[in-house]
């Protein structure tokens, strides 16, 4: 936003951009369009690749939680509308790339594909890895995550633990709501 000379007075409103399409972010919030939407994705992206996605940070319990499902033989699956490159290192900077079968996210061309919606790259991998609705579940922490799978007849559990508010969450009507990794080894 600096790039822009536009002063965020509210740092906090800022959290509304983690898990929402970034076009509609810097539209609906700062009115930018056109070149200087296209701008602000670039120098988003610019930023994220050399350091937003490194600070990022695995919840508590998280790790073990992927070892035990691995070790259970369950496939695990990344659905994510951030570019795939991105999850893909932010996975490998972690260490925990291991634990997860496949990684589904947008491409980076700028309007084309980074414009996918969760349900559709949840259909793709449906498709992709021919998973059954019935033994498929996604867990999210967004509406856009919620939303996504039910669109694709799968269950879905909603973490309070992550970016979106509880009133986003049981406006989604998930199928479950959990407050902390331990209640997910109880659901999974």
């Amino acid at each position: 936003m600096n790039k822009f000379n536009i002063k965020e007075n509210n740092p906090e409103s800022l959290s509304g951009f983690i898990g929402n399409p970034l076009q509609d972010c810097f539209t609906n919030k700062y009115g930018l369009i056109d070149r200087d939407l296209e701008l602000a994705i670039t120098y988003y992206r610019e930023y994220f690749s050399e350091k937003g996605a490194y600070e990022n940070v695995i919840y508590p319990g998280v790790t073990g939680l992927l070892s035990y499902l691995k070790s259970s033989g369950k496939n695990v699956y990344i659905v994510t509308t951030k570019a795939k490159q991105f999850a893909v290192k932010i996975l490998e900077h972690f260490k925990i790339s291991e634990y997860f079968k496949n990684v589904y996210g947008s491409d980076l061309l700028f309007y084309s594909s980074i414009n996918k919606e969760k349900g559709e790259l949840i259909r793709e991998a449906i498709i992709n890895e021919k998973l059954l609705n019935s033994e498929s579940i996604m867990i999210g922490d967004r509406k856009f995550d919620i939303n996504g799978a039910k669109n694709n007849g799968i269950k879905t559990v909603a973490v309070t633990y992550g970016f979106g508010s509880i009133e986003e969450l049981e406006e989604a009507e998930p199928d479950f709501i959990v407050n902390s990794v331990d209640e997910l080894y109880k659901i999974l």
